[in-house]
């Protein structure tokens, strides 16, 4: 099991729920929230921060999210709203390499599922906007050797990912 599986899972509830077949959407949210809770014990951090990320519809929020892991800490929010400042910047919870070879693994998992060719199509989209999102982040936070690291982990997976036309 893993974020692209799961993500698959969800758009399958989502087509239920436009379609209006109930009953299977109840297993299939049931089988989605156990999953869910599996994946999210076991996983990796940067593949835990995809799943994330997958379930997450609001692009503005994805932004922070992404920005809360990739990003080094340099500061501790205290309870009154203030920032204090940490002598040595805590490094990030994921990085960015790491979140490469997290997307670069699940689309690959994506592309070998033997699923209806739209299905795939769409989730591959998904995935990819969410690379691009992080590929901001590490843009406005890391040095020009990391950034190009972080497109050099994707650019062949998403290249052999077919597009939408």
């Amino acid at each position: 099991l893993d974020a692209g599986f799961l993500y698959v899972l969800f758009k399958n509830m989502e087509d239920c729920q436009k379609s209006g077949d109930e009953a299977t959407l109840r297993v299939l949210s049931h089988l989605h929230t156990r999953v869910q809770e599996e994946l999210e014990k076991k996983a990796e951090p940067a593949l835990a921060l995809l799943h994330k990320l997958t379930r997450t519809d609001d692009a503005p929020l994805r932004g922070r999210i992404l920005r809360h892991h990739l990003v080094p800490q340099t500061s501790v929010r205290l309870p009154d709203g203030s920032e204090l400042p940490l002598d040595k910047p805590k490094a990030a919870q994921v990085s960015p390499s790491a979140f490469a070879d997290a997307v670069a693994s699940a689309v690959d998992k994506v592309l070998a599922m033997p699923l209806d060719r739209s299905l795939i199509l769409s989730t591959t989209e998904e995935i990819r906007q969410i690379a691009k999102e992080a590929r901001v982040v590490v843009s406005e936070t890391y040095d020009a050797d990391v950034l190009e690291e972080f497109t050099e982990g994707l650019t062949p997976v998403f290249a052999r990912a077919p597009r939408l036309e």
